[in-house]
């Protein structure tokens, strides 16, 4: 009984620091709880009085001001960085001439193109952006597996009448705040301890599959799934441009990528999509040609940033997530092909 205590006490103490908080939005999920510090790898973050992450844009928009937003889940949130890559952006951009641009961070950890669009209209929309990047992918991969016969969305989290404060592992008195604790701490290991153990560090062209999917991309090309997927990248663009904005679709950086050795895989979250590992190189990769199909077809630039981002390990500290190095790549790679579209040349 002590000794579960002291471990109770150090999963409250870590996750303290590394908890962000959040209200729930019956339009898009979530919103960020405004004004909170979140800690993590010795990096303070800021929630703004809007709940967005770092500086947040003002209005009226200022006169001159070439205005980007970032949109996206915890990738464009950059969760794990000291600085939120659409922040060096910013910084990139301004370096090489752009004086006047602004690149604000609109990503919310959780979010998929499900959650996004609503939230640029109810939002994001209000502060003006002339320019607006839609980065996302991971969280649109998770109700995939469920999707390949017959579109199935999971609700959104709610909390059930009766049911305790999700944040009770950090509010509640003691002794309840252990339980509670305790309760997160073997639900996450529950959670993680099915898919890892056969995932990690699947051997190039074996099909470790655990659960009935395809290994291949044009398959998943089919499925509701992708195809809902699709239409919202579609829907997101008519709507950005609906309020007189240009829309931007950026590819997803990620840790895999061709050459990967298999011993990184274990950093690979295959618990949270259920998938093997080559089902979900095929999802994505479905994903991908789907996005950059509804990018072309809308006359949309698509950029692609992961090579030279995607496969370095040292740019991440997952599948998804950046290291300081990785937002500084991404950063790079992101403002490199940004800025010849926002000059005068850049098009419409």
């Amino acid at each position: 009984m002590v000794a579960l205590f002291g471990v109770s006490e150090w999963f409250i103490a870590r996750k303290a620091a590394t908890t962000l908080l959040y209200t729930p939005n019956d339009h898009y999920r979530q919103d960020l709880v405004p004004n909170q510090v979140y800690a993590r790898d010795g990096y303070e973050n800021h929630i703004g009085p809007h709940g967005l992450r770092g500086e947040e844009p003002v209005v009226p928009k200022p006169e001159g001001v070439l205005r980007i937003a970032v949109m996206g889940g915890s990738s464009v949130f950059d969760i794990r960085s000291d600085v939120g890559w659409p922040r060096r952006v910013q910084d990139i951009l301004r370096a090489r001439g752009l004086g006047k641009v602004e690149v604000f961070n609109a990503g919310v950890p959780g979010f998929s193109t499900r959650e996004v669009l609503p939230f640029y209209e109810r939002k994001v929309a209000a502060y003006q952006p002339d320019v607006v990047l839609l980065y996302v992918g991971w969280n649109d991969v998770k109700p995939m597996r469920g999707s390949q016969v017959e579109l199935t969305l999971p609700p959104w989290p709610r909390l059930k009448p009766g049911a305790h404060d999700p944040y009770a592992f950090l509010t509640a008195p003691r002794p309840a705040r252990n339980w509670y604790a305790l309760q997160l701490l073997f639900q996450k290991l529950e959670l993680r301890a099915g898919f890892m153990a056969e995932n990690t560090a699947a051997p190039a062209g074996a099909a470790v599959a655990p659960v009935p999917t395809s290994t291949r991309a044009e398959d998943w090309a089919a499925t509701p799934g992708v195809r809902y997927y699709a239409d919202n990248v579609t829907a997101f663009i008519e709507a950005v441009r609906a309020h007189g904005a240009r829309p931007v679709i950026v590819a997803e950086a990620t840790l895999h990528w061709p050459g990967l050795p298999a011993a990184e895989h274990k950093r690979i979250a295959y618990h949270f999509v259920g998938l093997s590992h080559l089902s979900l190189m095929a999802v994505t990769e479905a994903m991908v040609a789907a996005e950059r199909a509804a990018a072309e077809a809308a006359g949309a630039p698509w950029l692609d940033p992961r090579p030279g981002v995607s496969g370095v390990p040292g740019n991440f500290y997952d599948h998804v997530h950046l290291t300081p190095a990785g937002s500084r790549a991404l950063a790079e790679a992101v403002a490199a092909q940004l800025l010849p579209l926002l000059t005068p040349a850049g098009g419409t």
